[in-house]
C-alpha cells in the first residue's frame, strides 16, 4: 500500500480552507457589486427625474409670462419702450422680439441689451 505523506495532507488542508473562502469572497463581491450598481441606477433615475421636473417648472413659468406679454396692449400699440420695461420685469434677460421684414428676421427688441430708439427702427 502506498501511504500519503504529511505534505500531501497539509496541501489538501490548505486547499480545503482557502478554496471555500475564495469562492465565498467572490460570491459576496459579486452580490455587493450588483447592489451598488442598482443603487447607482436608482439615484441616476431620481436625479434625472428631479432635473426634468425643475426644467418643466422653469419652462412653464417662462411660457406663462410669454403668454401674458403676447397679450400686452403695449406691444399691440407698438410702444416698444414701455413693452421693453414690462418684458424686463416679467422675464429679465430672456426675451427677444423679432419681426419678419422682407424675408429676413430683424431683431426689434432684446431684453439682454439696453433699449434704444434704434431698436425700434
Amino acid at each position: 500500500m502506498h501511504q500519503r505523506t504529511i505534505r500531501f495532507w497539509l496541501t489538501c488542508l490548505v486547499i480545503g480552507c482557502v478554496l471555500p473562502a475564495t469562492l465565498g469572497s467572490a460570491f459576496l463581491f459579486t452580490i455587493s457589486y450588483q447592489q451598488q450598481r442598482a443603487i447607482l441606477e436608482q439615484n441616476a433615475v431620481a436625479t434625472a427625474h428631479a432635473l426634468m421636473q425643475a426644467t418643466d417648472a422653469e419652462l412653464f413659468g417662462a411660457q406663462s409670462a410669454l403668454q401674458v406679454l403676447a397679450a400686452s396692449q403695449r406691444l399691440a400699440s407698438g410702444d416698444l419702450a414701455s413693452f421693453y420695461r414690462q418684458a424686463n420685469e416679467a422675464l429679465p434677460r430672456c426675451l427677444a422680439v423679432k419681426t419678419n421684414s422682407k424675408r429676413a428676421f430683424i431683431e426689434r427688441l432684446n431684453t439682454q441689451k439696453r433699449f434704444t430708439a434704434f431698436a425700434c427702427t
